[in-house]
């Protein structure tokens, strides 16, 4: 049993709301498995439900048959899991009545009914009438989940994280070189799942220089491990697979499938993002390999949903510009199985009503409109590889604050009619 999972049953006893940490992909299951397992020991009453089902029942009726499956147990606790699934979608404040009322305890839900979340340390982040529970939750991350013994040179791979073997299905006969090719595969997927301020900078710091290890480091697992002196370093098998991928580190050069790997862990399980770059209806972007890098996004988001494009008509732009770059993007993009799901603007500065407001698009902005977060990006003509990365990053901005003038730029731009949309 892991030492996570008996102080999340510790946690629950005192009436704290948890939340299990799970970043590696195929562990939740295990791990909600062994905590429901240690809460039965100790009489509580489970209900293990996927955040999806949830949206599929009125907030109210969720309530009532949670209160009716319970009876008069004398601890209940409710596991809720997949929630980063669900709370990127449009769908996010449908669930979150339900949680908000499972958390303020609803008169079919007394004092006695405990809240887990089975998600990820970035979900903590996400706005909603949930957002405090969330931010009240008290975080534990399960490191060893089947307490196996596997090859000592395969465990200091993954850095005792036993569990990142039984993810990416490494054999106990494989080597330490090809189990660390194996779970770099996670890394992306791993990253995307911790928050884009803090843990990312911590992970910086880190990746540069071990540091001595803090009690928050725990969350930040299996990306890093603790040494036996007490220092925080980069988990063995990740080193070289996810330095360029923090906010704040170099943008890879050169390297468009690299450089839509790190946008893709931007982007995470969000399904409506919007990307605002003057230059990318500029004639020195290549549509073709703008393409290829939306196919790489694409390919990596599966819930990505809307992709809202916006750029600037170019100074020497004429009058008809938006016509006969649609024209181009058209005839360029037809067969692209993801363009019904693209929507275009073009911004002339020139074409301003006097009663518009006096607004300009000059950065480059990534919004992840349902997730409620904003991030600075380098130029469109870095991000796809046809100039070199010289200092440029990324880095977290305000969202609010950018989405209105985004907003502002994005009402007032001619919409592209776009083939098959």
């Amino acid at each position: 049993m892991t030492d996570a999972v008996d102080s999340a049953v510790e946690a629950l006893f005192e009436g704290k709301i948890v939340s299990l940490n799970c970043l590696a992909p195929g562990t939740r299951a295990r791990a909600v498995h062994l905590l429901e397992d240690k809460l039965q020991q100790y009489g509580f009453k489970t209900r293990v439900v996927d955040a999806s089902d949830l949206l599929e029942q009125k907030p109210r009726r969720v309530l009532r048959d949670l209160a009716d499956s319970f009876g008069e147990a004398r601890i209940r606790v409710v596991l809720v899991r997949d929630l980063e699934d669900v709370l990127s979608g449009d769908n996010r404040s449908a669930l979150d009545k339900v949680l908000i009322g499972i958390v303020a305890q609803d008169e079919k839900l007394d004092d006695r009914t405990r809240l887990v979340f089975v998600s990820t340390p970035r979900d903590r982040d996400l706005p909603g009438p949930s957002e405090g529970a969330r931010e009240r939750c008290i975080p534990f991350v399960p490191t060893w989940l089947d307490g196996a013994e596997r090859p000592a040179d395969l465990m200091a791979a993954c850095g005792g994280h036993s569990h990142l073997l039984e993810a990416a299905n490494v054999d106990d006969a494989a080597t330490a070189v090809q189990a660390a090719s194996t779970l770099q595969i996670l890394a992306p997927r791993l990253v995307a799942g911790l928050r884009s301020t803090d843990q990312h900078q911590r992970l910086l710091r880190i990746s540069r220089r071990p540091s001595l290890w803090k009690d928050e480091d725990v969350s930040l697992q299996p990306v890093v491990y603790r040494r036996k002196d007490g220092r925080a370093e980069l988990t063995p098998c990740f080193v070289g697979a996810v330095e360029d991928l923090f906010v704040g580190s170099l943008w890879p050069s050169r390297d468009r499938s690299r450089s839509s790997v790190r946008m893709s862990v931007r982007i995470n399980r969000e399904t409506h993002v919007r990307w605002a770059d003057p230059y990318l209806s500029d004639p020195s972007i290549d549509l073709n390999v703008l393409a290829l890098f939306l196919d790489e996004v694409f390919d990596r988001c599966d819930s990505l949903e809307r992709l809202d494009l916006l750029s600037r008509v170019p100074k020497n732009g004429g009058a008809s510009f938006a016509s006969e770059f649609q024209s181009e993007v058209c005839r360029r993009w037809h067969d692209r199985p993801w363009l019904p799901r693209v929507t275009w603007r073009v911004f002339d500065r020139r074409t301003r009503r006097p009663s518009e407001p006096n607004i300009d698009l000059h950065d480059r902005h990534l919004l992840l409109m349902n997730r409620a977060e904003c991030f600075a990006l380098p130029p469109a003509d870095r991000l796809i590889g046809r100039r070199a990365v010289t200092n440029e990053s990324d880095s977290v901005v305000d969202f609010r604050a950018t989405r209105s003038v985004v907003a502002q730029t994005w009402d007032t731009s001619a919409l592209l009619t776009l083939t098959n949309n």
